[in-house]
């Protein structure tokens, strides 16, 4: 499985800008693949999953979190939101209904790995099922990057009192499903 440039740079940019301070005993304790695939990724380029996100993004668990590794996913995919719906895209996002965005945005979370396809499973007004499935090699903190890439993008719809669950494990169960509720 590959991943998307943009998503190896929001790693980055996350240690740098909001842990300055660990960032050089975080990115010292990467393999030398990753270090590299860090510094050079192009945002258009793809790259292995393992080395580019799954190992850097573990390590912020691990260094940052005091080995929670669910919660350093997490918050590095609540970054990775912030960075990617600027600009065009953060007037979207406010203006546009929350599962119209959740549904835009898994579609887009989706064309960051590759293989993988995006299934739309329910919607309504306040709640959004999919799934994500054909991805070889996920690993649980994709899976919580992702949930935290949703979270952030529903708190910029201006919705409240969101819950993003993982229902379906790709680890455990082949497929991912995400189900989002909120206010």
């Amino acid at each position: 499985m590959q991943i998307k440039g943009a998503a190896i740079q929001s790693t980055h940019d996350y240690m740098y800008t909001m842990h300055r301070e660990m960032y050089d005993s975080w990115f010292k304790s990467l393999p030398a693949e990753s270090q590299y695939i860090l510094m050079n990724a192009r945002s258009s380029g793809w790259y292995p999953v393992i080395e580019a996100a799954i190992i850097p993004t573990r390590q912020i668990g691990m260094l940052i979190f005091r080995g929670d590794i669910h919660k350093g996913a997490f918050q590095a995919g609540k970054y990775s939101a912030m960075s990617t719906l600027h600009g065009l895209y953060k007037l979207y996002v406010r203006f546009s209904s929350p599962s119209h965005v959740i549904e835009r945005g898994a579609r887009i979370l989706a064309s960051f790995y590759r293989p993988s396809s995006f299934q739309m499973l329910e919607c309504s007004r306040e709640m959004i099922f999919f799934e994500i499935n054909d991805c070889d090699q996920v690993d649980e903190v994709i899976e919580y990057r992702m949930a935290g890439w949703i979270h952030k993008a529903l708190e910029m719809s201006g919705c409240s009192r969101i819950e993003v669950q993982l229902t379906e494990s790709f680890v455990q169960r082949g497929k991912i499903q995400f189900r989002c509720n909120w206010q």
